[in-house]
């Protein structure tokens, strides 16, 4: 078990689970860091790191990796379910600290789950809108800081967030763009930033919109970036195991890799594929011998 210190809360975690796919906790645990040595990383120094963000983060890794191990595969779904019981900005948090602790599986899923659940608000903040028009009311208030707070955390990164923003920014064009008595109520409360990114190109000097969905644009972008770290891993995946297959090459046919690696998990392709290599082999050494040459 690995401890986990940030500020005055303490998280109690396996070490498989947070040193999976993250290169920060892969150097500190499995190095020799102090860390690796003490069995604890302390964020407490760490100004940027609440523990919020802690939690967060670790509820969509714990999910992340027990789906692993279940399916046999790293998989994404499910983190959706996680998610729609967290704000925007929790979420914005953790991809933020995954980028911090250099998981690029994580980042990219949470990400897409971002997205998703940006989608989701809208969704809702259009209905309520329908039916309760005090803009000052308590349910427009916490879409609106949800909004702004999400917009604010991506405001610290570099470039590649730009994207969230622009994202954030034409939801909340979506849905104050019929309301414009909306817009005004919150006006004052936007930061100036957010006030350029939701006026930016969006309107000619004539009034008609020519706004792209950055939305559907993000979640796009994101998807091949998904599709993408998918099929790396994979080719990851076959690499390791044609060099597992080739360290047992010599003892082929007489006996199993399972009996020398338990943990390894041979695909069945590639047990039929070295079945019939055996088969052909015993074949010619049958021949050999029947001919007297053995």
């Amino acid at each position: 078990l690995i401890i986990i210190r940030c500020h005055s809360t303490t998280f109690l975690v396996h070490r498989d689970i947070i040193v999976e796919c993250s290169s920060y906790f892969q150097g500190c645990i499995m190095g020799f860091y102090r860390e690796g040595f003490d069995r604890s990383v302390d964020f407490s120094d760490d100004d940027d790191v609440r523990p919020e963000c802690v939690y967060a983060y670790l509820s969509f890794v714990h999910h992340w990796y027990f789906a692993a191990w279940a399916n046999g595969k790293p998989s994404g779904q499910g983190l959706m379910s996680i998610a729609s019981r967290m704000t925007l900005s929790s979420v914005a948090e953790a991809i933020i600290l995954s980028d911090r602790l250099l998981n690029r599986a994580m980042l990219i899923l949470l990400k897409e789950v971002f997205i998703g659940l940006l989608q989701a608000r809208q969704t809702a903040w259009l209905d309520a809108k329908a039916t309760n028009r005090i803009w000052g009311d308590a349910e427009h208030q916490a879409y609106f800081n949800d909004y702004t707070s999400s917009f604010d955390v991506f405001s610290r990164g570099h470039a590649d967030d730009r994207l969230m923003q622009e994202a954030i920014a034409h939801s909340w064009h979506i849905v104050t763009r019929q309301t414009m008595a909306l817009h005004t109520h919150y006006e004052a409360k936007l930061s100036r930033d957010f006030v350029l990114r939701v006026g930016a190109k969006r309107h000619r000097p004539d009034g008609e919109d020519i706004c792209t969905n950055m939305v559907e644009r993000a979640a796009g972008v994101f998807l091949v970036e998904s599709d993408r770290s998918v099929t790396e891993a994979f080719l990851r995946d076959r690499r390791r195991r044609r060099r597992v297959l080739g360290l047992f090459r010599s003892l082929e046919g007489l006996i199993k890799v399972q009996d020398l690696a338990p943990w390894y998990k041979e695909p069945p392709e590639a047990a039929e594929e070295r079945s019939a290599r055996f088969r052909e082999g015993a074949a010619g050494m049958a021949l050999v011998v029947w001919g007297g040459c053995f």
